[in-house]
């Protein structure tokens, strides 16, 4: 049965003035001596909720707290080729797919395979609504979440990556959003990288 732990933001103590970096914090999670899975990190005004697949033991907990404490927001440093980005909050009534953020790739040297790596939050205005969410490169889709809000500042973070097969061309990659019901569709903090993979 899964378990929720919530910290006031407070608890950042290393955060300084950097914003909560949820790629870097799954990771760090991840990377600790912590067995249930970490299914979903919400940052909310004042404290943030870790979702986990089981309860955590009194150990796990002490992790996850020193984890909390030592997170210095600054992001993982990877070797790839470019990390775009689009930060700041958009909005949109639309059921159609708005653009978030384009990453124009240019050419990529061949006979190598690349991964394409992506984050994102995104929200809704209303308790009820959805907000889909759509990666793709050159118009191929490879991830098409949506998601449902617990309230109006309950952020709910998105992140994979997708192996790209040897030799294949790529223009351009995007993240974009839309309502599917009801309220308004909220996405920040949206990022893509395109690294080398071998």
């Amino acid at each position: 049965m899964s378990e929720e732990y919530e910290y006031e933001k407070t608890a950042f103590t290393s955060l300084g003035a950097n914003d909560i970096h949820h790629g870097q914090l799954h990771q760090e999670i991840e990377d600790a001596s912590i067995t249930p899975t970490l299914r979903a990190i919400r940052e909310h005004s004042s404290d943030v909720h870790f979702k986990f697949a089981s309860a955590l033991s009194g150990a796990e907990q002490t992790t996850l707290g020193n984890v909390v404490a030592n997170h210095d927001g600054t992001g993982v440093d990877v070797e790839g080729l470019s990390v775009p980005d689009s930060e700041g909050q958009s909005t949109t009534t639309s059921s159609t797919y708005q653009t978030k953020l384009t990453y124009n790739v240019g050419t990529l040297e061949g006979g190598i395979k690349y991964r394409i790596g992506w984050y994102c939050e995104v929200c809704n205005s209303s308790t009820s609504g959805r907000t889909e969410v759509q990666v793709a490169y050159d118009g191929t889709v490879i991830a098409n979440p949506s998601v449902e809000a617990e309230d109006d500042d309950d952020w709910v973070p998105f992140c994979g990556f997708y192996y790209l097969s040897e030799d294949t061309t790529v223009t351009n990659i995007t993240i974009k959003y839309r309502r599917m019901s009801e309220g308004t569709a909220k996405i920040r903090r949206a990022r893509l990288e395109i690294q080398k993979a071998d």
